[in-house]
């Protein structure tokens, strides 16, 4: 498998609009009372994903494997203080296309995103998981992520019983 990892600007927002909410929707719109379209338009568009391009603290990228995008990846630096008041990296969205998981990518492109937080000197990385998905949870698991929290999904229009969410965190040992 060969896959890299395309850093994305302003001018790829329109690009990853598109990506971001077909892959959203296979796999979350089973959240939402309207199948996901109101959060899609909310936090997926054009005008929302552009504004979030353009804050230093975040990092996107596009899966690739050749000239395909397979998924994309959102993490952001600072996030969360550790007990010491050292940021911590945060990994608000990593999704792969369904017909492209259980096949690697998204295992490497979370290798990558914590090769990076680690170069960054970084204490960890945290995340947010919906709780009601097993074979998600397992995935991070199995890359060293423990459960630290959980807390509920507050938007408009998610349907309660599946509004549960997991914070899971993977500390780095320190590097010499």
């Amino acid at each position: 498998m060969s896959v890299w990892f395309q850093p994305l600007n302003l001018a790829d927002a329109p690009q990853l609009a598109v990506h971001a909410a077909r892959i959203y929707q296979e796999h979350y719109a089973y959240l939402w009372m309207d199948g996901g379209a109101g959060y899609v338009a909310r936090a997926l568009s054009v005008a929302t994903l552009a504004a979030e391009l353009q804050l230093a603290q975040n990092r996107f990228y596009f899966i690739q494997q050749g000239s395909r995008t397979v998924g994309f990846a959102k993490w952001v630096l600072p996030a969360q203080p550790d007990a010491l008041g050292s940021p911590w990296a945060y990994l608000e969205r990593l999704y792969v296309s369904a017909d492209c998981t259980g096949q690697g990518f998204g295992s490497a492109a979370l290798d990558f995103i914590v090769a990076q937080a680690r170069t960054a000197r970084l204490p960890g990385l945290m995340l947010r998981a919906m709780a009601d998905q097993g074979a998600v949870l397992r995935f991070y698991q199995r890359h060293g992520f423990v459960l630290n929290g959980q807390e509920r999904l507050d938007s408009a229009g998610v349907i309660a019983q599946r509004a549960m969410m997991l914070r899971l965190i993977k500390r780095f040992e320190p590097t010499l």
